[in-house]
């Protein structure tokens, strides 16, 4: 199955429910076929190209035709759901199971039906009866996995994603999503084992290679000479993109490749000035590298700019005072170094209701007031 992440759940639940393929459909063809199938063709077509009336049209003749016509049945119900008429798309389904009962396509189309509705439960529910029906229906296994996925049960996910494998190992889609299950649960090298499967198979799906670099860069994986290979193998291929140039960065500063990171994240901050993504990268490592000054200026213009959130520009400037105070506090310069805490805290605070940075935020407020705290007892003697 041809991956493409962003729409590849949505792409193997909504055309994997189907039984068959339809081939194009040539007027040869079409006229020695059965009203009922040429109908379904025309169907097929108009939907792949976005005409949903006029596939609902042909759709319709299908079923009309041949009431137990599930695979028109199905994409009836897609048309529908495609052109946001989701009360159309649901009723059809419920009639489906009940003029074709026992058939684990249909529930399984029903149960993608309420993922896109975010009735997860009821999602669930017609998966399972799809699995009632055929417990080694592939589309069920995955579908229920991918409902779990959605619900946060991660560890209910995998297990079905892993049975969804067993049936089919070369699907590059369950594969996709079972390595990401896995990497939300820790399991890291687990999860690098599924996600290097699809990028070897798929290698120019580029969010493919984004998933796997952004879990090489994880903290408890930290392989970030891996990460710069995938995030490289993106610009190659979309020199422009954005994320793939902050991933370069990212993982070169980790590297210590300083000048290819400043590189990269100055050809961002020139695609993308209204991104604040390539300042704060570029701040934070100038920070890493103490040099301050740089770090001062750039947060400075972050604060002038138009950005929606400034929050984490306020934490990294905290971060700044507080590498301020701790150098004074060195040098012996014990007001300046308690200004500058005092500053950090001010900056800090800024950040406290904010569900991010909040934590770390308040953490360092409690830092910051105890090295004042520590200098002043210093002073008095003790």
């Amino acid at each position: 199955m041809k991956l493409i992440l962003g729409v590849a759940a949505s792409v193997v639940l909504i055309i994997g429910c189907a039984t068959t393929q339809v081939p194009k459909v040539t007027e040869t063809e079409t006229a020695e076929q059965e009203p009922c199938k040429r109908y379904y063709d025309f169907g097929f077509e108009y939907l792949k190209n976005g005409s949903y009336d006029d596939a609902i049209v042909n759709f319709q003749r299908a079923v009309d035709c041949s009431t137990d016509y599930v695979e028109a049945l199905i994409g009836l119900s897609q048309s529908y759901a495609q052109k946001g008429d989701m009360d159309s798309a649901e009723s059809v389904l419920a009639r489906a199971v009940v003029d074709v009962p026992g058939n684990p396509d249909i529930y399984c189309f029903y149960g993608h039906l309420c993922i896109d509705k975010k009735e997860f439960e009821r999602a669930a529910e017609h998966y399972m009866m799809a699995l009632s029906i055929d417990s080694l229906n592939f589309n069920a296994l995955f579908g229920i996995g991918y409902t779990y996925h959605k619900m946060g049960e991660l560890e209910k996910a995998i297990g079905y994603y892993r049975r969804a494998k067993a049936i089919d190992p070369e699907d590059t889609a369950c594969r996709f999503k079972l390595g990401e299950a896995l990497m939300e649960l820790g399991r890291y090298d687990e999860a690098l084992a599924e996600l290097e499967y699809v990028v070897d198979i798929h290698p120019d799906d580029l969010e493919a290679r984004v998933t796997l670099a952004e879990t090489y860069m994880n903290p408890k994986v930290k392989k970030y000479g891996k990460a710069l290979v995938q995030f490289q193998a993106i610009v190659e291929k979309q020199p422009d993109d954005i994320q793939g140039l902050l991933g370069v960065g990212r993982a070169s500063a980790k590297l210590k490749k300083y000048n290819t990171a400043e590189q990269a994240f100055n050809r961002a901050r020139s695609i993308a000035p209204d991104d604040p993504a390539p300042l704060y990268y570029l701040a934070e490592m100038y920070m890493a590298r103490k040099r301050l000054s740089s770090v001062r200026k750039l947060l400075d213009e972050a604060l002038a700019a138009s950005f929606s959130s400034k929050v984490p520009f306020q934490v990294l400037y905290g971060d700044l005072y507080f590498k301020y105070g701790y150098s004074y506090y060195n040098d012996g310069e014990n007001e300046q170094s308690i200004d500058m805490y005092e500053k950090s805290i001010k900056k800090y605070r800024k950040a406290v209701n904010d569900r991010t940075y909040s934590g770390y935020a308040n953490n360092q407020i409690k830092r910051a007031k105890a090295r004042i705290e520590n200098i002043r007892l210093e002073e008095e003697g003790f």
